[in-house]
């Protein structure tokens, strides 16, 4: 009995062991999956700093805020367009692929938020398709 009470006791202390090595190592991994997380989001904003110039969005911004109290409406459709600029260039520029869609999309947004500043001294014209072929182009880096 004696030596069944002592293998109960080392299997015990090999579990209560193993357990917790176990749960240092998992510990160990969740906050290194944290840490990348964090890093990750730290690229994404650096991604988007890069890719939007200050300058840009805070004309933009400065041209909605006039036009709020022109053209209410029109204000509206920039902030719309703004919303699918920014949405585009946080989630979508970051696949290997986009949908051609949304890059005609995306373009016909920044087009419109450009001609809010140059509305009277230049013309702009854009030609594309009524049916948009579903195909992905690769994203240009």
């Amino acid at each position: 009995m004696r030596v069944a009470d002592d293998l109960l006791l080392a299997l015990l202390i090999v579990g209560a062991g193993t357990a917790s090595r176990l749960a240092a190592q998992w510990l160990a991994e969740e906050s290194l999956r944290k840490d990348l997380e964090k890093e990750q989001l730290k690229t994404s904003l650096a991604l988007l700093r890069h890719q939007v110039s200050p300058h840009f969005l805070m004309n933009t911004l400065n041209n909605i805020h006039a036009l709020i109290d022109i053209n209410p409406e029109h204000a509206k459709d920039a902030i719309v367009r703004l919303s699918t600029l920014m949405r585009y260039l946080l989630y979508d520029s970051a696949r290997s692929a986009i949908p051609l869609r949304k890059e005609i999309e995306f373009l016909r947004s920044f087009i419109t938020l450009m001609q809010l500043r140059f509305a009277d001294t230049v013309d702009i014209t854009v030609d594309v398709p009524r049916t948009i072929p579903d195909i992905e182009i690769p994203r240009c880096s």
